[in-house]
């Protein structure tokens, strides 16, 4: 799935806590497909994205995975990633976008956590930031041990 002409991607499921008597509260976490993809060596595995998906909606959020276009060409399970993609369950960016800028500004806009052990060094942090949200404190870490992906406190 690509970018700007599935915007509908960028919405999923609705959580609803209890506290707002029927009104859906969205609590979002991007995931960086890529840096979950490649945690484990090469080739990137699909099953580490799938893993990530589990454990973030585990935790209680809404997942949105977003990957780039050179993903695919180097997947160990390119079926598997390519019937995630059909499933809506990840963002393809566009070829020759950064899908780095692509998981800040959704993250952004969202007010969402990033779950990544990238810390996004090479961006400037003061334009992607608003009063109640920076990429330094969105950022959620992960470990794989054993081939198991698991989400840090």
């Amino acid at each position: 799935m690509k970018h700007p002409e599935h915007r509908d991607a960028l919405e999923p499921l609705s959580a609803n806590n209890g506290t707002n008597k029927g009104k859906s509260i969205r609590k979002y976490m991007i995931i960086d497909g890529n840096n979950v993809a490649y945690s484990d060596g090469e080739p990137p595995r699909a099953i580490l994205i799938k893993q990530a998906r589990a454990q973030v909606v585990k935790a209680g959020y809404e997942p949105i995975i977003i990957i780039s276009a050179a993903l695919s060409y180097k997947i160990d399970d390119l079926m598997e990633l390519t019937r995630m993609i059909n499933l809506s369950w990840i963002i393809e960016a566009e070829g020759n976008t950064d899908d780095d800028i692509l998981i800040i500004e959704s993250a952004l806009s969202k007010k969402a956590k990033i779950l990544s052990n990238d810390r996004f060094i090479q961006y400037d942090r003061l334009q992607y930031r608003s009063s109640d949200w920076s990429i330094v404190g969105s950022l959620v870490k992960f470990t794989v041990i054993n081939g198991k992906l698991s989400i840090q406190p």
